[in-house]
This record gives structure tokens, C-alpha cells and sequence, in this order.
């Protein structure tokens, strides 16, 4: 799947692609980064972060910027309620990348879908 990366979490941004989030670092990786991209799901007549929840520990994320190619490797997978977000905090020493979806909580409301990535040299 390839979207593109709007900087800026705002609507107009996550209905074109995935929205950087501001105040997290920026997708060019770093240490001590946390880079935090959020997209939507089930936005009717796009796919963009639907799939998500379909990937597994191990997987690649690759993000390219203008200068470089990115790769990452998915660590975790997490269910955050939508004012918890202590993973999209730097954690010293590590280049993360962490994509945000919203799922069903089961009873009419929205939970956080979180992918945490770590950046591989591969």
C-alpha cells in the first residue's frame, strides 16, 4: 500500500492521506525520534489506514522522504482509548515510527489502533 504524508493532523490532511501529527518528530527518522503518522479507516471511497490491524511483528514499513528511503520494522501492536497516547512519545536511543487508526471499541464509540515500528537497517 503506498499513501502519502500530509504534515499536519487536520481533516482536510488525513482526507487526502496519512497526516503527520504535530509536535512528533518529523518522517525523516533520527535518534531518540518518534515519527507519529494517523490515518483514517473505513472512510467511505478511500483506503487509507484500513489495513493496519493486518500487520504483524516483523513486517516493513518503508517511508520515503526527499532525501531517503526508510525502512522499519513493526515491534508492537497496541488498543489505546482515544485520550491515552503515551506511545507517541520519544523513547530515548530509538527511531520510531508509530501509525494511529481508529477501530470500534464495541460499544458505539472509537478506541486507537497503534502499529509501533523501529527503525531497521535493512
Amino acid at each position: 500500500m503506498e499513501i502519502p504524508i500530509y504534515l499536519g493532523g487536520n481533516d482536510d490532511n488525513m482526507a487526502l492521506g496519512a497526516a503527520h501529527m504535530t509536535y512528533t518528530s518529523l518522517p525523516i527518522g533520527g535518534d531518540s525520534s518518534n515519527c507519529v503518522l494517523s490515518g483514517h479507516s473505513g472512510y467511505i471511497g478511500r483506503i487509507f489506514f484500513d489495513h493496519l490491524p493486518n500487520l504483524n511483528i516483523g513486517d516493513e514499513i518503508i517511508v520515503e522522504n526527499y532525501r531517503n528511503t526508510l525502512t522499519y520494522k513493526v515491534v508492537d501492536k497496541q488498543i489505546h482509548k482515544k485520550d491515552e497516547s503515551a506511545d507517541c512519545y520519544i523513547t530515548e536511543g530509538k527511531d520510531l515510527l508509530t501509525l494511529i487508526t481508529c477501530i470500534s471499541d464495541g460499544h458505539g464509540g472509537f478506541d486507537r489502533f497503534y502499529v509501533i515500528a523501529e527503525r531497521s537497517e535493512t
